[in-house]
C-alpha cells in the first residue's frame, strides 16, 4: 500500500488558527467553533477528514496554551541554551521561565518550532516548514553550481541520444527537488528527524534526572 502523501496547510491559515485560540475559554468550545467555519479553515481543501482537522485544531490550542517553561521543559533544553541560540538576555529568559512576565505566543511558536514541538499530524505540515529545505543555502556555493552545471550536462545528453519526437524537456535541481518533496522518501526523513529529535529530548532529560 502506497505512503500517504503530505498535506499542507498555508501558513496564513495557521496564523488565523493560532490568532483565534485566545478567543475561546476552552478547547472543546475552541474545535466546534472553528471546524465549521469554512471561512477559517476549510479542512477539505486541505484534503484532511473531521478527525484530522480536530486534531489540528486540538493540537494549536494545546500548544498556544503552554507556558514558556512547559515548553522547555518539554524540550529538554536550558534557559541558557535558548538565550544563547536567540541572543536573548537571560534575565528575560528567567522572568518567562518563573512566569514573573508572560513570554509572547510568537516566541513560544519559534520555540516550538525549533524544537520540533509543532506536532499537527503525522502527514499534517505547515507550508513554511516545507520551504524551510527548499530555501535552505548551500553550504558550499561552488560545490552546488558544479553539481547544477553536471545536472544539466547528463539530461542535455540523455535528452541528444533520443529521436526527437521522445525527448523529455531538461530538468533543472529544482524540479528534483520538487519531486523528492513529495515522494516516500522525503516523508521518511521526515519521520525519522521528528523521531530522533523526541529521542533525544528523551534522553536529554533523562540524564538531567540522574544528577538532580
Amino acid at each position: 500500500m502506497r505512503k500517504q502523501r503530505l498535506k499542507i496547510i498555508p501558513d496564513r491559515v495557521f496564523h488565523k488558527l493560532w490568532d483565534a485560540v485566545d478567543k475561546y475559554g476552552s478547547k472543546d468550545i475552541y474545535i466546534s467553533n472553528i471546524i465549521d467555519n469554512d471561512s477559517i479553515f476549510n479542512y477539505r481543501k486541505y484534503c484532511l477528514d473531521y478527525v484530522e482537522a480536530s486534531f489540528v485544531l486540538a493540537n494549536i490550542y494545546s500548544l498556544k496554551n503552554m507556558s514558556f517553561s512547559d515548553i522547555l521543559n518539554k524540550a529538554g533544553t536550558k534557559k541558557s541554551t535558548v538565550s544563547h541560540i536567540f541572543c536573548i538576555p537571560i534575565r528575560t529568559i528567567e522572568d518567562w521561565f518563573s512566569g514573573t512576565n508572560r513570554s509572547p505566543s510568537y516566541i513560544r511558536l519559534m520555540l516550538l518550532k525549533y524544537f520540533h514541538l509543532l506536532d499537527l499530524g503525522k502527514h499534517v505540515r505547515i507550508e513554511s516548514d516545507i520551504n524551510f529545505f527548499k530555501t535552505r543555502p548551500s553550504v558550499y556555493v561552488k560545490h552546488k553550481a558544479k553539481n547544477e552545471k553536471r545536472v544539466k550536462n547528463e539530461s542535455t545528453e540523455a535528452s541528444a541520444a533520443l529521436p526527437e519526437e521522445t525527448k523529455p524537456s531538461v530538468k533543472t535541481p529544482e524540479s528534483y527537488y520538487e519531486e523528492y518533496i513529495m515522494s516516500d522518501d522525503y516523508e521518511e526523513f521526515l519521520d525519522r528527524l521528528i523521531a530522533k529529535t523526541k529521542e533525544n529530548n528523551i534522553k536529554k532529560r533523562a540524564d538531567r534526572s540522574r544528577f538532580d
